[in-house]
């Protein structure tokens, strides 16, 4: 699912993940591997929010993480794509439950590996 970038920024603060943006030169890629979604790169690989059910009377809407791809070298260069693993993460979406500013983004200049269309390459991360 494509988050708004209100939905996108509290993922990513609960989380402690940065959202790849959707102009970025990998995403039409991850798009044709996954489908449309939000994309998230943190420590342990890339991931997505997909809908939840809501919180009781009316509550926030969650999410449920879902991860897609992990690194595979010690320096975070390298993300392969595996089997959808539903994590049992659930994140708030609606921005009424955040007050703090939005962390800011980065790019991280991640780009399809040459040699594999399965592979993801990108800098290290810190």
């Amino acid at each position: 699912m494509r988050l708004t970038q209100n939905d996108a920024d509290n993922t990513a603060r609960q989380l402690k993940a940065r959202p790849l943006p959707q102009n970025h030169p990998v995403a039409d890629s991850l798009v044709e591997l996954f489908g449309e979604h939000t994309f998230f790169v943190d420590a342990d690989g890339l991931f997505i929010v997909e809908s939840a059910e809501r919180e009781r009377d009316g509550g926030a809407e969650l999410g449920r993480v879902v991860k897609l791809a992990n690194w595979v070298d010690g320096h975070r260069t390298v993300l392969s794509p595996h089997r959808r693993e539903g994590a049992d993460i659930v994140v708030t979406l609606d921005d009424a439950a955040w007050i703090s500013p939005p962390a800011p983004s980065r790019d991280d200049r991640l780009r399809l590996h040459p040699r594999d269309s399965a592979v993801l390459s990108c800098p290290a991360m810190t």
